[in-house]
């Protein structure tokens, strides 16, 4: 089950582009529930996120009766508009294929030999579309499932393209300037500060990869010599940023492609006396801040620091090139 509640929270933008006016989120909640799922296997639709009526209650862990799927719902919550919907099918039961025969399974019926799955779905308002935060990031699960389903959402006479997002590819030179930005200077934009990168991979063009691990810094050596090689490159990382203004401290792993993971049980809202980690509404709280307001925040602060494209840069790889010298020297 790939739910919003507890652990880590592995995240697949997607972008729905729909040819002449866009679908609000609205409409959109309507579209998704013309499209429930039908209540007996094999089957596949759509569902609700068991959320209750009261302020305490929130995306339950657990997955809903096929008889009851619930519905897909707008929310507004602090501030914050989405609509959360579960994607449900149902998939084989594992190890049944192995221990029994074809003949024997048909016996058994689609309701033993199948088990009800669910994925949830964060849906996102866009000018042209929408976006849809989805809680997976198997990409059999997401092109081969989620994909079809949102472009039945929409409708075989508009025109659709449904893809992984783009405006969530990371620029590669990110990682090396979240690096740059760890040594003294974590400020990274309004609002914005980098804590820590707890793990970080180096590549080359012949996918040569290197991680480092345990609270990467520019104490290590190792790290020093992959900075001032300009043939390597970073990402993905794992490390935690502040939004001040959110009053929020998350947990993140960002990859090249753009997918994300949160970390419930290591992320959370500075003004909130709860255990964030047990609150129901964390989870969609946590997705939605990160991926509208605390990565775009992030790439917006690396694409406007002119002084590290024209300068810094160049600068950096040659101070880590002296510091590694300098340590040479001093264990010779």
């Amino acid at each position: 089950m790939k739910l919003l509640t507890v652990g880590r929270l592995m995240i697949s933008p997607v972008q729905v582009a729909v040819g002449g006016d866009a679908p609000s989120l609205s409409d959109l909640e309507g579209m998704i529930n013309d499209q429930l799922y039908p209540g007996a296997p094999v089957a596949r639709g759509w569902g609700g996120t068991l959320v209750g009526s009261g302020e305490e209650d929130g995306p339950q862990e657990l997955i809903q009766r096929r008889s009851d799927p619930g519905s897909a719902a707008l929310y507004e919550l602090d501030g914050r508009e989405f609509i959360l919907a579960r994607f449900l099918y149902d998939r084989p039961r594992a190890g049944l294929a192995r221990d029994f025969g074809p003949e024997e399974l048909q016996e058994f019926g689609a309701r033993r030999t199948h088990e009800l799955f669910g994925i949830d779905c964060v849906f996102l308002p866009e000018d042209e579309g929408f976006g849809v935060l989805v809680n997976t990031r198997n990409e059999r699960e997401v092109v081969g499932s989620i994909y079809p389903a949102l472009r039945k959402l929409v409708g075989d006479d508009r025109d659709v393209t449904v893809r992984a997002h783009p405006g969530f590819v990371p620029d590669p030179d990110l990682f090396l300037w979240l690096l740059y930005r760890l040594d003294g200077r974590q400020e990274i934009g309004q609002s914005l500060d980098l804590d820590s990168i707890r793990s970080l991979n180096s590549h080359d063009g012949l996918d040569r990869n290197i991680r480092f691990l345990d609270a990467v810094a520019l104490d290590r050596a190792a790290v020093l010599s992959e900075v001032m090689n300009p043939d390597r490159q970073f990402g993905p990382a794992k490390f935690a940023v502040t939004h001040a203004e959110l009053g929020l401290t998350a947990d993140l792993f960002l990859d090249l492609e753009g997918t994300f993971d949160v970390h419930v049980s290591r992320s959370f809202f500075h003004d909130d006396d709860e255990d964030d980690a047990t609150r129901p509404w964390f989870g969609p709280l946590l997705v939605h801040s990160v991926a509208t307001t605390v990565l775009p925040g992030l790439y917006r602060a690396h694409q406007e620091d002119g002084a590290w494209t024209s300068q810094q840069r160049s600068e950096f790889r040659a101070s880590c090139r002296e510091r590694l010298e300098t340590e040479i020297d001093r264990v010779r």
